[in-house]
């Protein structure tokens, strides 16, 4: 049986106090409390008087002042035997709210009062930070968020924080990072970066994990816990995972508010965003650890979209948390709806719980597999296609259910919980696995992605730079080559290899012709700007004479770097530049961006698959272009029946006023009209019914001549 003192309150008597006899306090007491409502005082070690009143509420009352003045000194009172803590917040702004202070800190203790700092010898000076007298229950951890600003805290007895790698457990000076650069990625020491109590294994791990820039993602259905107990069952089931959890989205979690949020999560050491539902249904929110840095949010009125973009290591991304309706049409129409909502131009995880599947005979268990009259399948797959990401654990896990979600005698089962990795990301995650989690009865979805830092490296889409054809030296080179090569037309298995071959031949060698053009170039402006830099000191000393070269040489620079920027602006095709205007380095910016947009992570193979390993993606483009510009064998039953359900076709009597078949010129000029963007005649060519694809070759013989 617990004891309950509802009438007995504690003194915590200071050195002023505690050295004069028992009469003597009790004198002092006597000042400081009506003794007629005292019914017992009782001197317990350590410097504590514990007070019994007759009434309870006077107790109450003393209790909430928080503190006796006796012989001059405060003593604060408490209802226990444990004595108040005075809790240090830095960093919090001057001119913030301290009631929102106390409403946020009472979740960890009784808040006795709260008082703001000043400078020593300066009381009229406040240096900003705030003093709360609290009865600490629960500890507090040394960085947290108040009202979107990060602060530190700091009380007597609080574990060591490590401001580098945000880990609790050691200081600053004993981190494996201290002194070197977080960008550069040096390895450091796993044991001096592990956490209390913690394996060195489990260390390492972490250690590892931030190094190599990885992100650990769960997504969970966490309804239920607006009761506390389940919400802080769930707060430390995520710090039990071997692996670090940077970001958490939370579906259908009835929270109301963001104070309210920032309450639930105060003490768990994640940043929190929310769309709120109501206290029965909806809401979503993204927990995301101190390490991400938040950018912009995006949510709706109804708590099923929430929408966060962070920064991590110098790379952004996005995060996108769903709860989709329970029934249609409502699950459709929000499925649709939200994919305009999405960039695909930015990496983003699409995840949440969307109550369908992409495949009932393997994402359902005890349902008709055939019936999908209830699923929104095809709004699903729509919306993973137009945001540009993929269902990454049937990627990793083509054949294995992964249910998310089983009823309570195991009868049927579903996997509704998504996770969607952007194709970008596709080659760089580690896992996707289901995780079972005892605080909600849905499991939750956890996947690890290394964030690429650059793209990898590649040959990219290669464009001839036209402004070479206007030079005497590449010209010959490419008449001299080809001269050559066309007498090597019987050497090659056919002709078509031989023409793929050219080709292949006369890129790589314009790219060593550029390659050698830009060294001479660059040695060229490197040898101008040493010669204007000798100019610029004779002209400083006085020299009149070197006036003229020293202006000539700015104008030959000038124009040097005019040109490579008129093509840079070429690359990109922009097509309106103002006048003058030579903003070079927003187009050298543009081309790096549009570098990384034409570099291909995945395809989609004609049987559907996707491909990602750089073998796989050259084999599925040259598959793909051997096809398109191969001449195959055609069914003339199919191509009739084709040829006879056109809408437009030539009148016989028009058809006999043509001048006869297209000739191979008229045919050129097309061609030559086509590349220039000019609209083309619709022509009908006459040709034998012979597949081997003699007349498209005799084009090509024609242009090669």
């Amino acid at each position: 049986m617990v004891l309950v003192c509802a009438r007995t309150c504690v003194v915590h008597a200071t050195a002023a106090v505690t050295v004069f006899f028992r009469p003597d306090v009790l004198k002092m007491l006597e000042k400081a409390v009506d003794f007629g409502k005292l019914s017992a005082v009782q001197f317990v070690p350590r410097g504590l008087i514990r007070l019994t009143f007759k009434d309870p509420d006077y107790k109450a009352s003393l209790v909430e002042r928080g503190m006796l003045n006796i012989n001059g000194g405060e003593c604060s009172v408490t209802n226990s035997d444990r004595p108040h803590t005075l809790v240090y917040i830095h960093h919090y702004p001057a001119e913030g709210d301290d009631e929102i202070l106390c409403d946020d800190f009472k979740h960890f203790g009784k808040v006795v009062f709260c008082k703001r700092q000043t400078f020593m010898g300066r009381p009229d000076l406040l240096t900003g930070s705030r003093i709360l007298k609290m009865s600490l229950e629960k500890p507090i951890l040394a960085e947290v968020t108040i009202d979107g600003y990060p602060v530190r805290i700091w009380y007597r007895g609080i574990k060591p924080f490590c401001s580098i790698c945000k880990v609790m457990g050691h200081k600053a000076a004993d981190c494996a990072f201290n002194g070197k650069c977080m960008r550069c990625e040096v390895q450091g020491g796993a044991q001096s970066s592990q956490k209390e109590g913690e394996a060195p294994a489990l260390a390492f791990m972490r250690v590892i994990q931030f190094l190599l820039m990885t992100l650990s993602v769960i997504t969970l259905n966490a309804n239920g816990i607006r009761d506390r107990s389940r919400r802080d069952g769930l707060v430390q089931w995520l710090r039990s995972h071997p692996v670090s959890v940077d970001l958490v989205r939370l579906q259908e979690k009835h929270c109301t508010s963001a104070n309210e949020c920032r309450s639930w999560f105060l003490s768990s050491g994640f940043n929190s965003v929310l769309s709120p539902g109501s206290t029965h249904s909806c809401g979503c929110v993204i927990l995301y650890s101190p390490t991400l840095s938040l950018s912009n949010s995006w949510s709706d009125s109804d708590g099923r979209f929430l929408q966060c973009e962070f920064s991590f290591r110098s790379q952004s991304f996005r995060v996108c948390c769903l709860y989709a309706p329970n029934r249609n049409p409502a699950r459709d129409q929000f499925l649709d709806g939200i994919h305009p909502k999405v960039d695909p131009s930015i990496p983003t995880l699409l995840c949440g719980d969307f109550n369908t599947v992409f495949d009932r005979s393997l994402n359902r268990r005890g349902s008709v597999p055939s019936d999908s009259s209830r699923e929104s399948t095809t709004s699903l797959c729509g919306l993973f296609d137009a945001c540009c990401v993929l269902y990454i654990y049937r990627y990793l896990h083509p054949a294995s259910p992964g249910f998310t979600w089983t009823e309570w005698n195991g009868a049927l089962a579903s996997r509704i919980d998504i996770a969607g990795v952007p194709f970008l990301w596709i080659t760089s995650v580690n896992s996707c696995s289901v995780v079972p989690c005892p605080f909600s009865d849905p499991c939750g979805v956890l996947t690890s992605v290394s964030v690429p830092d650059t793209v990898p490296p590649g040959p990219g889409l290669w464009k001839l730079n036209t402004v070479i054809l206007k030079e005497s030296e590449y010209v010959q080179l490419v008449t001299d080559f080809w001269r050559t090569w066309q007498g090597s037309k019987t050497v090659l298995t056919s002709l078509r290899n031989w023409w793929e071959d050219g080709k292949n031949r006369l890129k790589g060698l314009t790219i060593n012709y550029c390659t050698s053009r830009s060294s001479t170039k660059k040695r060229n402006r490197d040898t101008l700007v040493n010669l204007i830099a000798h100019l610029k000191a004779k002209v400083d000393a006085g020299s009149v004479s070197c006036v003229t070269p020293y202006q000539s040489a700015l104008s030959t620079l000038a124009a040097l770097d005019r040109e490579v920027s008129r093509g840079a602006q070429v690359r990109f095709r922009i097509r309106w530049v103002e006048e003058g205007e030579t903003s070079s380095s927003y187009f050298f910016r543009l081309e790096r961006k549009r570098s990384v947009d034409r570099w291909i992570p995945v395809l989609r193979d004609s049987g559907g698959s996707i491909v990602s390993s750089p073998e796989d993606l050259c084999l599925t483009l040259n598959s793909f272009y051997s096809d398109l510009f191969s001449a195959t064998p055609t069914d003339p039953h199919a191509q009739s029946s084709l040829l006879s359900n056109l809408l437009s076709s030539l009148p016989p009597d028009q058809a006999e006023t043509c001048k006869g078949l297209l000739t191979t010129e008229e045919c050129l000029a097309a061609i030559k009209g086509m590349a220039k963007k000019k609209r083309s005649l619709a022509l009908t060519v006459s040709r034998p019914s012979s597949t081997s694809g003699s007349g498209v070759f005799s084009v090509k013989t024609l242009l090669l001549s």
